[in-house]
């Protein structure tokens, strides 16, 4: 589950502060009034990456059954809170009723997983959050320069991985232990 968190926190992080250049990028300047969205959006994949993992978790353990309830939750709060925020707020009303929602259903499935046997992830983020925050930094300041968008996010990447082997993240060299034992095969 960290390892999925260490791809996912940047990649939030970065999408927040980067948005407006990635939709100028891949769609041009006429979708710059979808930025707002998609920076909403992208913290979906703060939701999204880690329940694969606990979906086939909760499937391993036969219990899909308990997945219904959490399901028609999810759809119903995504049903209320688009009635409710897209009137006012529009398209991100829309994004944010999305990401709400899923919050609520994955929320409900993290529970539920850590009912059918209990494990712990939060002890594994601080370094990967601090150095996502130190890469959303960099991001920040390298756009402000004006440096191209590519060039930022490979900088950026750098950094935020660096940071990562600067602060000893276990995950990153039992990642790095990895890559060494499939090269020498």
């Amino acid at each position: 589950m960290a390892v999925v968190f260490l791809i996912a926190i940047p990649l939030a992080t970065g999408g927040t502060i980067l948005g407006r250049n990635i939709i100028d990028f891949l769609f041009g300047g006429e979708y710059s009034p979808s930025v707002s969205a998609f920076q909403i959006l992208i913290f979906t994949v703060l939701l999204v990456f880690p329940a694969t993992l606990i979906g086939n978790y909760i499937l391993a353990y036969d219990k899909q059954k308990k997945l219904a309830p959490n399901t028609a939750i999810g759809a119903l709060s995504n049903i209320i809170l688009n009635s409710l925020l897209i009137p006012p707020f529009g398209i991100v009303g829309a994004a944010t009723a999305t990401v709400s929602a899923n919050l609520i259903y994955h929320s409900l499935n993290w529970r539920l997983a850590k009912k059918i046997n209990n494990f712990y992830t939060l002890r594994y983020l601080p370094k990967i959050i601090a150095s996502a925050i130190i890469m959303g930094m960099a991001a920040f300041l390298l756009n402000q320069l004006g440096l191209p968008l590519l060039i930022n996010i490979f900088i950026s990447a750098g950094v935020y991985l660096g940071a990562l082997y600067l602060l000893k993240e276990e995950i990153l060299e039992e990642i790095l232990t990895l890559f060494r034992k499939f090269k020498y095969k």
